[in-house]
C-alpha cells in the first residue's frame, strides 16, 4: 500500500485508436474491469527479455565498446541487448467494452555490465551511455485488449514518447560524438513521440506456449532522422 499520487494523461487516445485499428478490430469483449486491474501491472510486466533489429539501415541507438577491450577482445564479454517493461497505470475509465486504457514504461539497452531489473522513474524518458552500456526509457499510453487469434491471446498496443540519441542519417557513422569527450554527461537528444509498440502475450501460459512477444517501430518517415528500423522483443 505505498500509494500512488501521479495523474496519468490519456491524451493521445485519439492517435491510439487510429495506429492500433488492427489490434482493435480483432478485439474481444473483455471481463468486467474491477477483475483486471490490480493483476494487470504484474501479470503484464517482464524484465531482462531479449531485443534485435536489422543491422543495417537505421540503428536506436549507439553502443560505445572502447574502454572494454584488451587486446583486440571484450573484456567482460559480449554486450546483451535486453529489454523490461512494466505496466504502470490501468485505468478504469478510459475503456470500452473491447478496451480498457493503460499507461506503461520500457527500459531497453545494450549492455556488458548490468541488468534491467528496476523501472525507471514514472513518467520519465531519458538517454543514458557510459562505456560498455547505453538505455534507454521509454513512457507509453495505449489500450489492452485480449483476442482470440493465434490460440488466444492478450495485447498491449502503445504509443510513445522519449528522447532519441541524435544520429547523422546515412552516414557510415551515424554518432560521431560517440568518438567525442563528455558525451556520457550530455549526450545530443531529440524528443519523439511517434513510437508504435505492440505486446503480445499467451492468455493461458504453458510450458510449451509461455512466449511473450513485441515488435516496437518508428511512425516517422524513413527520411527523418528520428526513424529508425523495427525492433522485435521476446521475453519467456
Amino acid at each position: 500500500r505505498s500509494g500512488n499520487s501521479k495523474t496519468y494523461r490519456y491524451d493521445r487516445m485519439d492517435e491510439v485508436k487510429k495506429e492500433c485499428s488492427l489490434v482493435l478490430s480483432s478485439a474481444s469483449n473483455l471481463r468486467p474491469a474491477d477483475d483486471m486491474v490490480f493483476s494487470l501491472r504484474e501479470e503484464l510486466s517482464f524484465v531482462n527479455g531479449d531485443w534485435w533489429q536489422e543491422s543495417n539501415g537505421a540503428p536506436i541507438m549507439p553502443f560505445d565498446d572502447r574502454d572494454l577491450a584488451i587486446n583486440g577482445s571484450l573484456s567482460l564479454g559480449s554486450p546483451s541487448k535486453l529489454v523490461s517493461f512494466w505496466v504502470t497505470d490501468v485505468n478504469k475509465v478510459r475503456r470500452s467494452k473491447k478496451w480498457i486504457g493503460v499507461s506503461g514504461a520500457l527500459l531497453m539497452g545494450i549492455t556488458s555490465d548490468g541488468l534491467f531489473m528496476e523501472p525507471p522513474y514514472e513518467g520519465s524518458h531519458h538517454f543514458d551511455m557510459w562505456p560498455g552500456h547505453s538505455q534507454l526509457s521509454i513512457s507509453f499510453q495505449g489500450v489492452y485488449t485480449e483476442s482470440e487469434k493465434n490460440g488466444a491471446e492478450r495485447v498491449m498496443c502503445l504509443l510513445g514518447h522519449t528522447v532519441l540519441p541524435s544520429r547523422q542519417p546515412e552516414s557510415a557513422e551515424p554518432w560521431p560524438w560517440v568518438e567525442e569527450s563528455g558525451y556520457a554527461n550530455q549526450p545530443p537528444l531529440v524528443q519523439d513521440d511517434q513510437i508504435l509498440l505492440v505486446l503480445r502475450y499467451p492468455r493461458t501460459f504453458t510450458l510449451v506456449n509461455r512466449r511473450i512477444r513485441g515488435s516496437m517501430k518508428s511512425l516517422n518517415l524513413k527520411s527523418n532522422p528520428k526513424f529508425f528500423n523495427e525492433i522485435s522483443m521476446s521475453s519467456w
